[in-house]
């Protein structure tokens, strides 16, 4: 048959099978991919074809082309060039065919209905569109009526069977396709049959899968573990073709697997600034069409499976900052697994959220297991040489296996079942199949060496993965007993077997395994020897592991180690490496490995590397092609010398030059064209980079993985049950025999070649561990598990001695292995630990003891055998067990009689001789800077024996070494005098809860100086590299995946891979590690440390210091007698016996630390060099300083008594409080100077400041620690002056105060500074980024006051930063600002006038907490006290209370204010509803601001007549309604009810009233009744008494005025208080009241009336700081790397005087609230670290509002601290009650009946009374208020009818269609009838739907459908998207049409499967609305919904330029050829070029 004919026969088959088959859509998708649309006859026509074309032929195919518009638009819309169609069809004149052709070309150009019908109309008449309808539509309906009828279903069968048959015809010549189970299935390559042996059930379930396949739908095989799920896809899918063209995707699911990862993400190419998107696993199976199987779907998170539905529903990806409604390639199939959960009844599916949100869409396939009759037949058919013991290795193997195999009465069952369940591995059947393939090797069945071969591999695979030794020989029984074999073989294999290991020339035989021996080893006897310069013991245990593992690793099988730390796990396969020749590359695996770390990625590099890689190729390259003569001899030497010189620009144009000349060669062949012009692609890339001289070259640098799947080495992933999921996705492909993979983020997709010899091993601890975790299952399968034994058996012990140990005689070696086995027996169960535990000895504990002893370093094998076993088995143990073990020791090993002869020899000094120092016997090698031994540190007993504790370790071994000790025993210190007094540099790293590991190794960041991108090495790296000491302190406070990752470091290799730089740094021989941690368990936060990490370690436990050596230690440092250091210890001695109740937590530390005692001594040291007074009273001295160090701190009276008693008890003076901090005669010395500083001065701006005792205490206390330089800590509650008392002294110090307000997301930069991007460049500043000091930095430098505020609520981290500065050498290293000159970074040492202070409140509040002791115990803690006292608060009012202003005639010269205030103050607390609410003196000085201002003749305008200020009373008891009354309601009086509240503020009010009574006054009562509320001048807005100065902005009638009114009662009342806490400038105003009430109405509407702009900020928990302030942002369209900063809304506002109204202020995080603080409280000022600026609120203009609903409402709200609301004026917003809601109604709906009106009132109020209470409780609590009766007016309005008003239309869509229940809804419903009577009945819905081009009616509401514009676009519904207008959503639709056309926020509520998502889309295929869904997850965030900044080249510019261009064009098109289709035939060439231009712009896109 002709091709032509052949092609257009298959269009028009299969066109008229697609709607009803869809496999047949799928094959016509994979048919198109690949040939021309049905028009064409296998090539684009550019012109008419000459051919006359019969009518019918032209029919048929627009009828085809109909069909598939119809059922797939998407596609072919898209996919084909419909230009070519227009020029073909449009001339055709029969009636049908023109119709045909309007259908098509009305699909296509997106037409809506209207406009399709008006284009049929141009074209054809009403009578001839009838025709065509009923001809087209003939067939179908034919069909229907036939299929009713019995006697055509085999007329119609036969029809269409005929149809298929003849379809089958064509595809097999057109179509590639194969056939499975009888499943016809496209095939897309070359059929790659894998090895599947397809048994019955194997059939049936393949015959399931393709049905699924063929329907298009997903599918999940449901099934147990081993029935072979992935492997019947992986079949499928090699019979397809899909594998062979690497289409199929396999993706691990986990709780670690995101939907971010399946999507994809920017990554960077080796151009600098260039960034291209990396599509995830599913975004690329989409694009291309690929298969994408999901393993383990029940265990997916929600925002994956969120993400699946909405592909699967809407048939389209949306991915966020990349593409969206990203159709489907065909091809695209997904598959599940999901595996049965075994239980004691059998097996389940086991279901969850996530998979039943999925279950309604695909198919399930349940999987049958293999039977044990097919499992024979597998056996057989697989491995035929097995057929006679078939039968008995599938018994054994159903043993084991958790798959079903067997049901019913032959079910094996077996006892330990139980172990197998616990242990985490599941055998499967490919294990099986593994023991099948291992057992054919050599197999002879009369063999006696086969049957135990088999026995072997069978008890390799089976049993040597389980843990327990009994079990494991049970199983080995079980296995022997089925096989046939004598049980005792068995145990032989099990107890006794050892194989024997050998080296040969060529080979390694390992028992009965062989491997060969790499080419590069030499015939040198020494590599012959299994022991050379290695200790390992050839042992039972590990001959028999290495024969395993090499068995394994000779038939490419994965291994997986799992054991204890210690067992030689990696020793085991570094020797086995070692003896083949073969690398092992050693992967620590972490939770912060990346997959990156392993597969490669783009890095920073160096220019010249990425050129010297293209040189290399170049030279290659050219050598290939030319002769190597003088002439390019001479060249190439020029290419070298610039490369040499650097001179790049000419390399390059030499290089392209000579590749442009070969190219161009004639006789050239294709491939060294195609090599020679990708050289070029790679230059174009390299002069790309070159042209970016401000940024650093990037190239894709292959991973440590890669490299050895390229090199063929091997492969070690140590603690791969670490690794996160996304790394162990990219191992899976690998594990599979010869598996490999794929660089994708490289942009390559074909897989790596796998090199012959590469090998994958993994090692991990069991799961039981602290900080383990297991391996998930389907990882885990895939590898050959062996457990790895500890080594229990003494003859192993002994082997492994004298392995070590090889010159000494065997008694010797006898009893090491004695002293080994009882020592490990007395550990579980005499001796413990320093913590109490038991403590935990291993191999690894008795071979470093070996190790040191083997090398004699005491160069007496006596003394180094004592040495050795005392530092490895002796540290961690407390007194009790270490006398126990020494004991021990020197018993078994040394001999009592000749211990004191050992011990008496001295250690002679190592080699190199003179380069040691000596302490306590021991050497330590010296270092590399001068030996410094500090006088001021005290050898006492306890520390000379923790130093030679710790000089034993350093001076014999390089190991880690753990001190643990409680705090402030001298860990720290101890280690550093070490340092120091042996010339080693030692760093620190203070690890803390968010610890990263890049502080320890480095991270990239740009250089301070140039700016450019490097990578800065970090601390342990420099450590390593330069041989330093490094101390990483608070061990167990840094996260585990930290600690894990250092085991390299840790263990024997020393060793630290660098994944960023791919390096491996070899530690220095000198680098030491140390680590200190306080005990877990007595310290907050400290977590176990897991056994395998600890086991790293040698332990030395350090106990507390005891009382005589603090006495000299005191004596010594602090220059202090004897006598007084004797009386301070005994002190403290005392105080840490008491407990405080404040500080319960602190154990016997609450009192005193060994910090507090330094810092009492030091006192005592400074004040002595000062005074020396010979007759001075040092008792007394001390007595008082002891005061204000202890009892500054405690927080209760009791408890500074407590510490009264004791100083004086011990020191024998009175401790006079008085004399303390009041000045008179008798002040004592040690204050009188700091309260006669801080008494005597007058400072402006503190003119308020009264000194209380409470405040001359905080601030002589303050004073004092600053005198001596300590940092100091104030805690306290808000507004007892602690901010104040810190600005009064920089005041008085005429200094200048850094403040900084802490939050949770305070990070060190808002502290020192940070890299900031260069705002102006100046001429050649090609810097993006510069330093800038922060705050702190520039206080140290200038010598200023530094204030940290709220220091509790910033992170732990961020606050260790500071502790060198915290600590008297006030120094601090800015690591953060190193650079070339810099490399380590800047030291800093503060001025000696700088002084570090800190705020916080006490934890218990809101978001608040206590600070943790480590950091605390650096700082003088010192407690606020809040002023209590009735004199001090009468005082502060009296002193703040402007002159003339006086309450009747007081006889004490008072204005007798003071005393009233303070009355109610008693009062008022004294009642119930009081006693909650704290008053602070901001409260205090608030009412008097009040008052001061409200009286202030100048305070107020004289706006008419009768205006008149207030007076005194008047002034008195409005205050105390803006403090006190106006706030009741709110916070946490918000639960009192409104009547209660009303009667409590009456009851205040009467006594307030009373009171100005006592004074004169006549009855004073607030009245809001005024008739004139509103008074407006050209000045002021306001109601009487209060007025506001308005603004200078017209009221705007269109903004919220106009539809808000002040004249309703409560609103009246709410407006007076809002005005009247609007008095006092620049106090901010928080709005507390329930939903509706009007609180952001209100604010708006009087910002209108008012003349304010008002800019409104909605706040939630993910609004960040920089969302309200402003941050750096890149600028469009500039130069990459260009930022500008831009002002964030609130900034913006502050900066224009604008008012700021801040809505949900419980709902913002505690770092937006703390970030507030500053412009809240009395400093009105916001300080932008980022800009280093502060900028102050102009009070005058700019008024802040912040509005909240109750704490009660929920949805995340939470309560705010009581420091943050005090800052506040705060005012409850009364709830409007039913007259003020009609009068409200009233005012804005006049034109609805009153009468109506009110029963909507009285409706709403029925409602609300029980409605959530006794009926409703589904989905409650319901808020019913003013919104929804403003709502049910309106939509009134616009449906009225001649003035006639039906509330019965709309009352179900306001009210009752939010109830859950029928009854709810019911009973809403009958409510309404009871209220409003057969006068406004209900309205039924009676009517059905009425649809027309232009509109569609629901029941009584018109929509129109889509745009009317000519040229407006519609969207298309085909088949595949088309939904039903069911019955039971007529309710729903007309309801959700309502709410459309009112514009109104929809929320539709339901069950799973309810249709929400389908009503909407129902109604917009109504509408010919084009409907955009977005899926929302619990993984999105803002930017997937409104954008944000990405990169900006030139692809990306013009891709977006040609976006718009071509939407334009669109649009231009469609409307150009509506107008065009009804005119000349010559027109309609214009119309195809317009869309021959649009495909063509498609196709760029």
């Amino acid at each position: 048959m002709n091709p032509e004919i052949q092609h257009h026969t298959f269009c028009i088959e299969s066109a008229k099978l697609v709607k009803d088959f869809p496999d047949i859509l799928r094959f016509s998708l994979e048919y198109f991919r690949k040939n021309p649309p049905p028009w064409s006859s296998g090539s684009t026509l550019s012109e008419p074809s000459p051919k006359k074309i019969k009518i019918s032929d032209t029919c048929d195919m627009l009828e085809s082309m109909f069909l598939y518009l119809q059922t797939y638009s998407d596609y072919f819309r898209n996919h084909w060039k419909w230009s070519d169609f227009l020029k073909q069809y449009f001339r055709t004149d029969e009636v049908y065919c023109k119709w045909l052709f309007c259908q098509c070309l009305s699909t296509f150009i997106y037409l809506s209905e209207k406009q399709h019908h008006e284009l049929n109309k141009l074209w054809s008449s009403n009578t001839d569109i009838w025709d065509a309808q009923i001809r087209y539509f003939r067939r179908e309906i034919a069909g229907e009526l036939c299929l009713k009828k019995l006697s055509f279903c085999v007329y119609i069968a036969d029809k269409i069977l005929g149809n298929v048959n003849r379809l089958n015809k064509i595809m097999e010549k057109h179509s590639s396709s194969c056939l499975v189970s009888g499943i016809k299935l496209p095939a897309i390559g070359d059929r790659q049959v894998i090895d599947l042996i397809l048994v019955d059930s194997t059939v049936n379930n393949l015959r399931g899968l393709a049905l699924a396949v063929a329907a298009g739908k997903p599918v999940c095989l449901c099934g147990p573990v081993g029935c072979g799920k992935t492997a019947l896809v992986q079949y499928l899918a090699s019979v397809t073709g899909y594998a062979s063209k690497n289409k199929l995707h396999q993706v691990q699911l986990g709780e670690e697997m995101d939907s971010k990862l399946l999507l994809g993400s920017y990554k960077c190419t080796d151009v600098p600034g260039e960034f291209i998107w990396q599509p995830g696993v599913l975004t690329k199976a989409v694009i291309d069409g690929d298969w994408l199987l999901f393993e383990d779907i029940d265990t997916a998170t929600n925002d994956v499976v969120t993400l699946l539905v909405s592909l699967i529903e809407r048939n389209s990806l949306n991915v966020p900052g990349y593409r969206d409604n990203l159709i489907p390639a065909p091809g695209f199939q997904m598959f599940f697994t999901q595996r049965f959960v075994s239980s004691i009844s059998g097996f389940f599916q086991q279901t969850s959220a996530t998979t039943e949100l999925l279950r309604k869409y695909w198919v399930q396939l349940n999987m049958e297991p293999l039977s044990r009759e097919e499992l024979e037949q597998l056996v057989v058919a697989k491995y035929p040489v097995l057929s006679s013991i078939s039968s008995r290795m599938v018994k054994v193997f159903l043993m084991f296996s958790v798959g079903l195999h067997v049901k019913g009465k032959n079910s094996l069952q077996f006892d330990t079942n139980d172990a197998f369940e616990s242990k985490g591995r599941l055998t499967s059947t490919r294990d099986l199949l593994k023991w099948c393939s291992r057992s054919i090797i050599g197999y002879d069945v009369k063999s006696q060496d086969s049957a135990l071969n088999v026995i072997q591999n069978a008890i390799d695979l089976f049993c040597c993965n389980v843990s327990d030794e009994e079990i494991r020989l049970k199983l080995a029984m079980a296995i022997t007993t089925h096989l046939g074999v004598v049980k005792t073989k068995a145990e032989y294999f099990c107890k006794h077997y050892k194989p024997k290991i050998s080296l040969e020339k060529d080979r390694c035989i390992a028992g009965r395994a062989t491997l060969e021996r790499s080419k590069k080893l030499t015939d040198d006897p020494a590599v012959l020897d299994l022991g050379s310069k290695l200790y390992f013991a050839m042992t039972r245990p590990s001959c028999c592991l290495m024969e395993r593992v090499a068995c394994c690793l000779s038939l490419n099988e994965p291994v997986l180690l799992v054991g204890e730390t210690g067992t030689g796990k990696t020793s085991t396969l570094q020797l086995l490496a070692k003896h083949t020749g073969n690398t092992l590359v050693v992967l620590n695996m972490n939770q912060q490995s990346d997959s990156i770390d392993l597969l490669g990625g783009y890095k920073p590099v160096d220019v010249k590397y990425v050129i010297s890689l293209l040189r290399d190729e170049f030279e290659e390259l050219f050598r290939d092609i030319f002769d190597l003569v003088a002439k390019n001899v001479k060249f190439l030497n020029h290419i070298s010398n610039c490369f040499n010189n650097h001179d790049w620009g000419t390399l390059v144009a030499l290089m392209r030059h000579v590749k442009d000349t070969v190219v161009v060669k004639k006789n050239m062949k294709a491939e060294q064209q195609l090599i020679w012009r990708n050289f070029g692609n790679k230059l174009g890339r390299l002069e790309s980079q070159l042209k970016h001289n401000r940024a650093l070259a990037f190239a894709f640098i292959e991973g440590a993985l890669v490299r050895a799947l390229k090199q063929g080495q091997w492969v070690l992933l140590d603690e791969i049950n670490l690794a996160s999921a996304e790394t162990l996705q990219c191992l899976s492909g690998m594990l599979e025999m010869n598996g490999t993979l794929s660089l994708y983020e490289k942009g390559e997709f074909e897989p790596v070649k796998r090199h012959e010899n590469f090998r994958l091993m993994a090692a991990m601890n069991p799961a039981t561990d602290v900080g383990k975790k297991q391996l998930p299952a389907g990882i885990r399968n895939r590898f050959t598990e062996f457990f790895v034994d500890e080594l229990n058996d003494r003859s192993d012990l002994i082997t492994l001695v004298a392995c070590y140990l090889r010159e000494f005689p065997a008694e010797k070696i006898n009893a090491i292995s004695k002293f080994y086995s009882k020592v490990r027996q007395l550990s579980q169960t005499v001796l413990s630990d320093g913590t109490g535990h038991k403590p935990h000895y291993s191999l690894r504990t008795l071979c470093r003891a070996l190790s040191i002893v083997a090398t004699n370093s005491c160069k007496n094998v006596q003394r180094s055998l004592y040495e050795g076993f005392c530092l490895s088995f002796l540290t961690q143990l407390d007194a009790t067990s270490h006398q126990e073990v020494v004991n021990l020791i020197v018993s078994v090993l040394i001999g009592a009689k000749n211990i004191q002869g050992v011990l008496s020899q001295r250690i002679p000094e190592p080699e190199p001789v003179g380069e040691h120092v000596c302490f306590e016997g021991y050497w330590v090698s010296s270092g590399s800077v001068p030996i410094s031994v500090s006088e001021k540190y005290i050898l006492t007993p306890s520390v000379k024996k923790n130093l030679k504790d710790l000089v034993r370790v350093v001076s014999l071994s390089n190991h880690p070494i753990l001190l643990q000790g409680d705090t402030s025993v001298g860990k720290t210190s101890l280690i550093s005098y070490l340092a120091s007094a042996s010339g080693n540099k030692c760093l620190r790293i203070n690890n803390h809860e968010h610890t990263d590991l890049q502080e320890y190794i480095g991270a990239y960041s740009v250089d301070a100086v140039n700016g450019q991108l490097v990578f800065k090495e970090g601390v342990l790296v420099e450590a390593m590299r330069h041989g330093y000491w490094i101390i990483l302190d608070e061990l167990n406070l840094a996260p585990s995946d930290v600690l894990e990752a250092l085991n390299r470091v840790l263990d024997d290799n020393r060793e630290l891979y660098i994944p960023e730089t791919q390096v491996a740094i070899k530690a220095n021989p000198k680098f030491r590690l140390f680590a200190t941690q306080n005990p877990p368990g007595f310290y907050g936060g400290r977590k176990v440390l897991s056994r395998a990490f600890r086991n790293r370690f040698i332990e030395l436990h350090f106990c507390e210091i005891p009382s005589p050596e603090l006495e000299t230690i005191l004596q010594n440092r602090c220059d202090m007698p004897a006598s007084y250091s004797k009386k301070i210890v005994s002190v403290m001695k005392e105080l840490q016996a008491h407990r405080r109740s404040s500080a319960a937590f602190a154990g016997k530390q609450g009192f005193i630390t060994l910090r507090d005692l330094f810092r009492w001594g030091e006192r005592y040291r400074l004040a002595s060099t000062d005074l020396n007074k010979s007759l001075y009273d040092w008792d007394q001295h001390l007595a008082d300083e002891g005061f204000l160090v202890l009892a500054g701190r405690v927080r209760k009276l009791e408890e500074a008594e407590t510490v009264i008693k004791v100083i004086e008890k011990h020191l024998k003076r009175k401790v006079n409080v008085e004399n303390l901090f009041t000045l008179s005669d008798s002040t004592s010395v040690v204050t009188r100077h700091v309260l006669e500083d801080i008494t005597k001065l007058s400072l402006p701006g503190f003119e308020h400041v009264v000194w209380t005792f409470n405040l001359r205490k905080l601030a002589v206390l303050v004073g004092k620690a600053i005198e001596f330089q300590e940092p100091v800590l104030l805690v306290g509650e808000t507004g007892c002056g602690k901010t104040t008392i810190c600005q009064y002294l920089a005041a008085a110090r005429k200094q200048k105060l850094f403040i900084v307000n802490c939050h949770q997301h305070s990070e060190s930069s808002d502290f020192l500074g940070g890299l900031r991007p260069v705002r102006n460049h100046s001429d050649g500043d090609s810097r993006l980024f510069e330093w800038i000091d922060g705050p702190l930095i520039e206080a140290m430098r200038h010598g200023d006051l530094f204030l940290a505020d709220e220091i509790s609520l910033a992170d732990d981290s961020v606050l260790e930063r500071l502790n060198s500065l915290l600590e008297p050498e006030r120094m601090l290293l800015l690591s953060e600002k190193s650079s070339n000159d810099l490399e380590s970074g800047e030291l800093i040492t503060a001025h000696p006038e700088f002084y570090f202070l800190s705020t916080m409140n006490p934890g218990g509040d809101y978001g608040k907490k206590e600070l943790s002791p480590a950091l605390r115990n650096r700082l003088t803690e010192i407690w606020c006290e809040s002023c209590e006292d009735d004199h001090d608060r009468i005082a502060i009012i009296e002193h703040n209370v402007k002159d003339g202003l006086c309450l009747g005639n007081q006889e004490d010269g008072s204005c007798g204010i003071g005393r009233t205030i303070i009355s109610f103050i008693n009062w008022f607390q004294q009642q119930e509803f009081g006693k909650k609410i704290t008053v602070s003196i901001r409260d205090l000085l608030l009412w008097v601001k009040f008052i001061n201002v409200t009286t202030d003749e100048d305070s107020k305008m004289q706006a008419t007549p009768t205006f008149t200020k207030l007076n005194l009373p008047e002034a008195y008891i409005h205050g105390a309604h803006l403090v006190f009354l106006d706030s009741l309601g709110t916070g946490i009086s918000n639960n009192y009810q409104e009547q209660l509240l009303k009667s409590r503020r009456e009851l205040a009010m009467n006594f307030l009233s009373d009171q100005m009574k006592n004074f004169g006054y006549e009855d004073f009562v607030i009245s809001l009744s005024q008739k004139v509320l509103e008074r407006k001048t050209d000045d002021y807005f306001g109601i009487h008494p209060f007025y506001i100065e308005k603004g200078d902005l017209p009221m705007d009638k269109e903004r919220t005025y106009s539809d808000f009114t002040f004249r309703a009662q409560t609103t009246k009342e709410n407006l007076i208080r809002l005005l009247r806490s609007l008095q006092l400038p620049g106090r901010a105003v928080l709005l507390e009241g329930s939903p509706g009430v009007g609180k952001t109405s209100l604010v708006q509407a009087l910002a209108n009336a008012a003349g304010y702009l008002l800019t409104r900020i909605n706040l939630s928990e993910q609004t960040d700081v920089s969302d309200l302030f402003g941050a750096d942002l890149p600028v469009d369209g500039a130069e990459g790397g260009v930022f500008a900063w831009r002002d964030g809304p609130f900034l913006k506002a502050l900066k224009d005087g604008h008012w700021i109204l801040l809505d949900e202020l419980n709902l913002a995080s505690q770092s937006v609230l703390e970030g507030l603080n500053a412009v809240l409280d009395h400093r009105g000022e916001l300080y932008i670290p980022e800009l280093g600026r502060t900028f102050t609120v102009n009070s005058l203009k700019t008024r802040l509002f912040a509005c909240q609903n109750p704490l009660r409402q929920g949805g995340a709200r939470k309560g705010l601290p009581a420091s943050f609301l005090n800052r506040f004026t705060q005012v409850y917003m009364e709830s409007l009650n039913d007259e003020d809601i009609l009068f409200i109604l009233k005012s804005l709906h006049s034109e609805i009946p009153s009468q109506l009106l009110e029963r909507m009132v009285k409706f709403n109020y029925a409602l609300t009374k029980d409605c959530g209470i006794t009926w409703g409780l589904r989905g409650a609590p319901w808020e019913m208020n003013l919104r929804d009766l403003l709502r049910w007016c309106q939509v009134m309005k616009k449906y009225s009818q001649n003035g006639c008003f039906d509330s019965g239309r709309f009352v179900s869509l306001i009210y009752a269609d939010r109830m859950r229940t029928v009854p709810d809804k019911e009973k809403v419903l009958a409510i309404y009838e009871e209220n409003f009577g057969p006068e406004y009945s209900l309205m039924k819905i009676s009517s059905p739907i009425v649809i027309t081009p232009e509109v569609v009616i629901l029941d009584d509401i018109v929509m129109n459908r889509g745009s009317l514009a000519v040229g407006a676009l519609s969207p298309v519904i085909d088949r595949k998207h088309a939904k039903l207008l069911l019955r039971n959503q007529l309710h729903v639709l007309r309801s959700l049409a309502i709410a459309i056309e009112m514009n109104w926020f929809v929320v539709l509520v339901g069950g799973s499967g309810s249709g929400k998502t389908s009503v909407v889309q129902v109604v917009s295929q109504l509408c010919n609305e084009k409907l955009e869904v977005l899926s929302v997850n619990s993984a999105m965030d803002t930017m997937d919904i409104l954008g944000g900044f990405e990169q900006s080249l030139e692809a990306v510019r013009y891709g977006f330029s040609f976006r718009l261009l071509a939407s334009d064009l669109e649009n231009k098109t469609y409307a150009f050829g509506f107008r065009l289709t009804g005119f000349s035939f010559k027109n309609r060439w214009l119309l195809a070029f317009s869309f021959r231009l649009l495909a063509s712009f498609r196709t760029l896109l």
